[in-house]
C-alpha cells in the first residue's frame, strides 16, 4: 500500500491526493494548497475563507475551479462548520447544499457519508485533516483535529460513528493524515 500524499498540479492548481483512496476508485478527493487560484492581495491566490480579506466572488470561484479539477458539484458541497470539538455529522442527500452560509451544520469537526454525490468539505489552517475511506461499506469521512479536538479523541470517534452507523470494520478503513504546521 502506498503511504503519503501525491502533489499534482492542474491549470496551475497545486492540490495533494491520497494514492490509497485513488486506487480504489471509489472516492474524489483532493487537500487543496492557496496556489491557483483568483484572489489577490494578502490572500493572493486560492483562498477558500470568508472570514478573511477576500471577496465573496473570489472565493465562490476558487470554489468553482476546485470543483472543476475535482469533478465536484459546487452546488452540493456540505461545509463543516468548525469548533475544535469532537462532534460528528452524519451527511445525507438533504445536506447537500449546506455551504457558505446557508448551513445549519453548526458545532461540527467531522462529516460523514455513505451516499454518492455529495462532497464534504472542511477547513484547516494549522489544524490536522483526517480523511477516512471504508472501502468495503462505501463510507467516507473528514475530521478537522486541532488540538482540543485531539485530546478529544475525535480520530478514534469518527471511527467509530463509522462503525456504529454504517457497519464498518476499523481494519477496512482507510486514513490519510494531511498536512499540518509543527513547530
Amino acid at each position: 500500500m502506498e503511504i503519503g500524499f501525491k502533489r499534482n498540479e492542474v491549470k496551475g492548481v497545486v492540490f495533494y491526493t491520497i494514492p490509497s483512496f485513488e486506487k480504489t476508485g471509489l472516492v474524489k478527493h483532493l487537500f487543496t494548497t492557496r496556489i491557483g487560484g483568483v484572489s489577490k492581495g494578502k490572500y493572493a491566490s486560492l483562498n477558500l475563507s470568508l472570514k478573511r480579506y477576500d471577496t465573496k466572488e473570489e472565493v465562490y470561484e476558487n470554489f468553482k475551479i476546485i470543483c472543476d479539477i475535482g469533478g465536484f458539484s459546487y452546488e452540493d458541497m456540505v461545509f463543516s462548520d468548525q469548533v475544535h470539538g469532537d462532534v460528528i455529522k452524519k451527511v445525507t442527500y438533504e445536506d447537500k447544499g449546506k455551504n457558505f452560509g446557508g448551513s445549519d451544520i453548526s458545532g461540527v469537526d467531522a462529516l460523514m457519508t455513505n451516499e454518492r454525490g455529495i462532497p464534504l468539505v472542511t477547513f484547516y489552517a494549522d489544524c490536522v485533516p483526517l480523511f477516512f475511506l471504508d472501502p468495503v461499506k462505501k463510507v467516507i469521512a473528514l475530521a478537522h483535529a486541532g488540538w482540543r479536538g485531539t485530546v478529544a479523541y475525535i480520530g478514534p470517534k469518527t471511527v467509530n460513528a463509522m462503525k456504529e452507523e454504517y457497519g464498518s470494520n476499523p481494519k477496512d478503513i482507510l486514513v490519510g493524515i494531511g498536512p499540518s504546521i509543527y513547530k
